[in-house]
């Protein structure tokens, strides 16, 4: 059996927009949803309880006041990954769920990495982030294949249009 993932940021989406996100969302084919830029607001929870309400298995974590996460759903059975207990620092950017497949078990992670300016306060933030991601998989390595997906936050320094950050 075949694992198909997607990822799409959902923008912490308004209720209203939500509800419109939900009607594409739920049409779609593929078995695992990584969605990224949630965050506790109303919208956000309408996703996760219209997705468990028609059988999807839903990892929401708890994110902060404010703060921005990763919902993953999906359709086949999925354990929790043992990263969901592991990420101390913003543990709401980050999500895992393994996956049975015919050919073992794949562990789908998504990220929502906190995003920079040239400001020391962000780069401080981002890097602390990251090197917290790194522990918590270290700390959970396993024989399963990795899938990290999601809003990396990347951008090349010779991207154009230039950016500061």
């Amino acid at each position: 059996m075949s694992v198909s993932v997607m990822t799409v940021n959902v923008g912490a989406p308004s209720l209203d927009r939500a509800q419109q996100q939900l009607r594409w969302l739920a049409a779609r084919r593929e078995d695992v949803l990584v969605l990224t830029e949630t965050k506790a607001t109303p919208g956000s929870k309408f996703l996760a309880e219209a997705f468990a309400a028609t059988n999807h298995a839903v990892v929401f974590p708890e994110h902060a006041p404010g703060e921005l996460g990763v919902m993953i759903v999906s359709r086949l059975h999925i354990t929790p990954d043992p990263l969901n207990t592991q990420m101390s620092y913003l543990p709401a950017r980050a999500a895992g769920v393994i996956v049975d497949t015919t050919t073992g078990p794949v562990r789908v992670i998504g990220a929502y990495v906190p995003s920079r300016d040239s400001s020391l306060a962000k780069t401080e933030r981002k890097k602390t982030w990251i090197q917290h991601l790194h522990q918590a998989l270290n700390q959970t390595a396993s024989d399963a294949p990795l899938l990290l997906i999601g809003d990396l936050n990347v951008i090349e320094p010779t991207h154009t249009p230039s950016h500061r950050g």
